[in-house]
């Protein structure tokens, strides 16, 4: 007989081989249908291209896409190639076969690891040099060192999800149970703050599903745990250390694997679980999200924190029956009475850790002394949509908050104002699905002299004058203006109100740059009128974030100035090559209603006017006349000459109309007894 210490036995290698040929070509031949196909589509499409700036970054910003669907891919393919082969040890006789071989337990285990990850691993080598040889047929070039690249991560997700599903395999007895668990343990920290965040803004006034900047760090530490969310956002943000904690925690799980394998002869057990108490502690966990499932969409559908309460509690029983019959896999399900109170026991202190941390969020006000930056605005200021730029350096840290200490003090004082009637987490709550019914939504955000950025939400519904306080001293700022890094963007869309202009490539990095060293906006008297009252031109911009284009558009944030040297040359330079008049483009050319004053030396004055009296007084104060004939025809001109002062006396107001709606527009008159600064005017500063 041969040895006990023999390491390699050719009917082992057979047998495992044989067990997953077929999922092994199974996952082949997907690999080849979710790229060759890709690959030959966007060559074809680019094809009929011509012109283009950056198609090395683009294509393989189109690779990385396609790859992320391959991972998620090779990611299930892996775990059923992994519970397939070393099924044998859930099977009495296949097991009885198998450890009566002359071979260690160990190297069993040693033989089935490198079969299975050999034949992947050689096979996703071969479809990469399939994709080498396809791209000499391309329009394109896919760079060797990306394939390569392709290549090495595909090696790191097999490994990584061979080596969880091998882990799990040593305490679950049944196939179905293996994969479960190996997906909780994957994904389960992940879902529980998702499912957390999402009770919560049933819950609580002022949470929203994704609550911005402050938990952002915490959804990235949540998202890093889960192994499937990492896979795809490795893809964007870069290849880094996480890399390495996983290639180190995979390891780790192949070690504890051996240790369990060789010092735990539990093939025989009749039981699901190897453990119990791993059964209970999964039926516990597993229970508490479908009790946080049922219960918040309960509260969606009734809008009663009563029925929300209640819908908790009959979740947590609803959900620990379904969570049973699935883990014991039997016909008929024996309810334990510690399994009960152990979920019981969970949930009541997730709920404590729940309310407790909550109540911390909305309470807590930093030091004035620990705030560098701060700012308040409404539901319509988006502050977390160019979170990612700041991170990328692209955006100025500072970019949508104010440094001036006075701004700090007032932002600092509003929130402590709004918290004096709110003391505790009772005061929050909401009934039901909050977005629908309520309304004065106000955003405030620090930046703290460590780094961190804060951010709450309030509801101001019973609070009118705080709230009006509030939108009064809101000016928020430009996109464009906090650009610090213009080489990352790649392309300029300008929305007019005649058509839209485009820049691209090199293009709209100079406009960035033109439009930064011609914006004298802060000195101009016009700049404390509010964009609303300016002709509306806004701009999308998309950027550059490490081969992902990431689009920022959003007329509180992007209006752009008319004064700035920049727009109107940008206007010039197509008036003369579209023979788009700037009047049209501004919303001029079409408005029936057109006055015009000469408000000498008072431009102050005026602008302070506009601010707080009606339409009617102001007409008054400062004798404005219809333009008619040549007046309206000089008008034109200089308007279409860019003749724009922002610091002149000749003032025009009119109703700006798109070149695509000819309908007739209001009379100006129906303005008259509305505060100016409540009405759809428009007012343009000329040179005299």
């Amino acid at each position: 007989m041969k040895s006990k210490t023999l390491f390699w036995n050719k009917s082992l290698v057979r047998y495992f081989f044989n067990n997953i040929v077929w999922l092994a070509l199974i996952y082949f031949i997907g690999l080849l249908l979710i790229h060759i196909p890709a690959l030959i589509t966007q060559s074809n499409h680019m094809e009929h291209l011509s012109g283009q700036e950056g198609f090395a970054v683009d294509i393989i910003a189109y690779f990385r896409q396609v790859s992320a669907v391959q991972y998620v891919f090779t990611l299930v393919i892996v775990t059923i190639i992994a519970i397939t082969q070393f099924d044998y040890k859930n099977h009495e006789a296949s097991s009885d076969f198998i450890h009566a071989l002359p071979i260690k337990r160990t190297h069993i285990l040693t033989q089935g690891i490198i079969v299975g990850m050999s034949i992947l691993f050689i096979l996703t080598a071969i479809v990469g040099l399939i994709i080498y040889l396809l791209t000499f047929g391309l329009v394109f070039d896919l760079p060797f060192s990306e394939i390569v690249k392709w290549i090495l991560y595909s090696w790191y997700v097999i490994f990584v999800t061979y080596s969880f599903t091998l882990f799990v395999g040593m305490f679950v007895k049944r196939a179905v149970l293996q994969a479960i668990f190996t997906a909780a343990m994957m994904l389960l920290p992940y879902i529980t703050w998702v499912l957390s965040q999402f009770a919560a803004t049933m819950l609580f006034n002022g949470v929203t599903i994704f609550t911005p900047l402050e938990t952002r760090g915490i959804d990235q530490f949540f998202e890093s745990t889960a192994f499937p969310m990492h896979i795809v956002t490795s893809l964007y943000t870069g290849y880094g250390t996480s890399i390495i904690f996983w290639i180190l925690f995979a390891t780790v799980l192949i070690v504890a694997t051996y240790f369990l394998y060789n010092r735990h002869h539990v093939e025989r057990t009749e039981q699901a679980f190897y453990f119990k108490w791993l059964h209970i502690l999964l039926s516990a966990w597993l229970s508490t999200l479908g009790m946080l499932v049922f219960g918040s969409f309960m509260s969606i559908v009734f809008g009663n924190i009563f029925v929300t309460i209640a819908s908790y509690m009959l979740g947590l029983a609803l959900a620990y029956l379904i969570v049973e019959m699935i883990l014991q896999f039997t016909p008929r399900t024996k309810l334990s009475v510690n399994s009960m109170i152990a979920t019981a026991v969970f949930a009541i202190v997730f709920w404590i850790v729940f309310i407790i941390s909550w109540h911390i969020h909305f309470t807590t006000i930093p030091d004035l002394e620990d705030i560098d930056a701060a700012y308040i605005n409404d539901s319509s200021y988006q502050h977390y949509n160019y979170i990612e730029l700041q991170n990328a350096g692209i955006i100025n840290e500072n970019y949508g908050l104010s440094t001036k200490q006075s701004d700090i003090e007032f932002f600092h004082n509003v929130h402590k104002e709004i918290l004096e009637d709110r003391s505790n987490i009772f005061s929050f709550i909401s009934n039901g699905w909050q977005n629908s019914v309520v309304s004065n939504e106000v955003n405030i955000t620090y930046r703290l002299n460590n780094g961190d950025v804060l951010h709450r939400t309030f509801f101001l519904d019973n609070e009118e004058d705080l709230y009006v306080e509030i939108i009064d001293r809101m000016s928020p700022s430009n996109i464009i203006d906090g650009i610090i890094k213009p080489e990352a963007v790649t392309q300029i869309s300008i929305t007019t109100y005649a058509d839209t202009l485009y820049f691209e490539g090199d293009n709209s990095v100079e406009f960035v740059e033109n439009l930064q060293a011609a914006d004298e906006r802060d000195q101009l008297p016009i700049s404390r009128i509010p964009n609303y009252l300016k002709p509306m031109l806004y701009a999308d911009i998309s950027f550059d974030v490490d081969g992902y284009h990431y689009w920022i558009g959003d007329q509180r944030i992007s209006n752009l100035d008319i004064y700035n040297r920049a727009i109107q040359d940008a206007l010039l330079e197509r008036q003369e090559a579209d023979n788009i008049p700037i009047a049209e483009s501004i919303g001029l050319t079409y408005s029936e209603d057109i006055y015009v004053a000469n408000v000498s030396n008072d431009l102050d004055e005026f602008i302070e006017a506009v601010n707080n009296e009606t339409v009617q007084d102001v007409f008054e104060t400062y004798d404005f006349e219809q333009a008619e004939d040549e007046i309206l025809e000089d008008l034109f001109d200089k308007v279409n000459d860019a003749a724009f002062d922002g610091n002149g006396e000749l003032v025009l107001l009119y109703v700006p109309v798109y070149a695509s709606d000819y309908e007739t527009v209001e009379p100006l008159e129906d303005f008259y007894e509305s505060p100016f600064d409540h009405t759809r005017l428009n007012i343009l500063v000329l040179e005299d």
